[in-house]
């Protein structure tokens, strides 16, 4: 089936500011309150990690980052996964100049405590190999990916992955994936999701030119192997949107994201589910996602998707659709912030868990026309049906919320950025 979402309001880029006070646009003057709230939110942050920050009324406790150095982007990729949490850090010099690796942390038996489990490396590890880039976890098992932006080298991206020893609970590769093809569809690894024994890779595409689409790949567990199932591509040209952005899943429902890589052109989300002869059949081609990336996220038969673009304002919005029994999604709510703020990018990242959803977008920061600091808003699914802001979560950091997962009433956010050290925290949702 083939639809367009819609617009409410068309479409606005959203800027990326390097520099949030360009010197020729500077105000002339600032009002006291604002300056005093962000006042008192940073020495929140600053001098007490586990606290109440004023402006966003959650719990927040940081992870003990095991390396401070800049540029690390410890939490550029978060994981959760029982009592685990996953960071990875693409930056770090593991064994040469971003190499890459990846921590595991394990909070302790009925406390808020985390401690450092273990810190994973792959076997191969390499320089530019940036392993940490993207981190799942599900039923005790870690994959991880080493992801370059450029594709045909002599060492291909690959999936890792890593279990834990029975016995002394030590961590180890079990497995690596490579890209199956010789790269004609992009470099692999691009995007990945582990759920259970499922195991899906895409490949990026042609993401400058738009010639040919990404991939997918499907894994599955056997014999305590990965091992490919299936490979699905795209029914479109890639003129229309490049395969493979973005992916979820969850059971056997998958979404795979397709950008246009473009500023105007909005990009698109195909659903699929997987028959009782485990062949995967696509079931619906949504049109008209406003966003860049392609934000989405997969939870039972709920599927978010983010974009960031959307509105005139390009404030943003989430919309979340629901699975019906014939296999059709119906589009059931949309979400904007309470306070919505111009170029706020409402959705540049999202996820949904059950009957909550974090969504990341960026805040008015002393009441300037420009947003600045990046935060998650969380929402709850009421009794009544309704979807309600609940949380902000906001550290007063433009690198806050690079990455984000849920686990029930937690989430893990990354802060990641190559001018500081970066960091993760676990947030007490309501």
């Amino acid at each position: 089936m083939l639809r367009t979402l819609g617009s409410d309001g068309g479409r606005a880029h959203v800027p990326v500011l390097m520099n949030p006070f360009p010197t020729h646009i500077m105000p002339r003057s600032v009002p006291l309150v604002p300056v005093l709230a962000a006042l008192r939110r940073l020495l929140c942050v600053v001098t007490v990690w586990t606290c109440v920050l004023p402006t966003a009324h959650a719990q927040l406790s940081r992870l003990p980052a095991p390396d401070t150095t800049r540029g690390t982007f410890f939490g550029a990729s978060t994981a959760l996964d029982g009592s685990l949490a996953v960071v990875g850090a693409p930056g770090a010099n593991a064994c040469g100049t971003r190499s890459g690796e990846v921590n595991v942390f394990r909070q302790g038996d009925r406390t808020t405590s985390w401690t450092l489990e273990a810190t994973l490396r792959p076997g191969d590890c390499h320089e530019e190999h940036f392993f940490g880039s993207h981190v799942d976890a599900s039923d005790g098992r870690i994959a991880v990916t080493s992801n370059r932006p450029f594709f045909r080298e002599s060492t291909s991206n690959a999936v890792y992955i890593f279990e834990q020893d029975s016995l002394d609970g030590s961590w180890h590769q079990i497995q690596r994936i490579e890209q199956p093809d010789d790269g004609r569809h992009g470099e692999f690894a691009n995007a990945m999701v582990l759920d259970g024994d499922l195991l899906a890779v895409t490949t990026a595409g042609d993401t400058s030119g738009q010639t040919y689409n990404g991939v997918v790949y499907i894994y599955e567990r056997r014999n305590s192997q990965f091992v490919q199932t299936a490979r699905l591509e795209s029914p479109l040209a890639a003129e229309e949107a490049v395969y493979g952005a973005s992916i979820d899943a969850d059971g056997d429902l998958l979404a795979v994201g397709a950008s246009t890589w473009a500023r105007e052109k909005p990009g698109i989300v195909f659903t699929y589910q997987r028959d009782a002869s485990g062949t995967w059949v696509l079931e619906e081609i949504m049109r008209g996602v406003d966003s860049f990336f392609v934000p989405i996220s997969l939870s039972g038969k709920r599927l978010a998707i983010g974009e960031s673009r959307a509105r005139r304002d390009g404030s943003g919005r989430v919309r979340i659709l629901e699975r019906r029994s014939d296999g059709s999604w119906e589009l059931t709510h949309t979400l904007r912030p309470s306070t919505p703020y111009d170029h706020g990018a409402f959705g540049s990242l999202v996820r949904i868990r059950g009957g909550r959803l974090a969504a990341v977008g960026y805040d008015e920061q002393l009441a300037m026309d420009r947003n600045i600091d990046r935060i998650v808003y969380v929402f709850s699914l009421s009794p009544d049906g309704e979807w309600k802001q609940t949380q902000v979560v906001d550290v007063g950091d433009t690198a806050f919320a690079s990455s984000i997962d849920l686990l029930e009433e937690m989430a893990l956010i990354g802060k990641a950025g190559d001018s500081v050290a970066g960091e993760a925290y676990v947030s007490r949702l309501r």
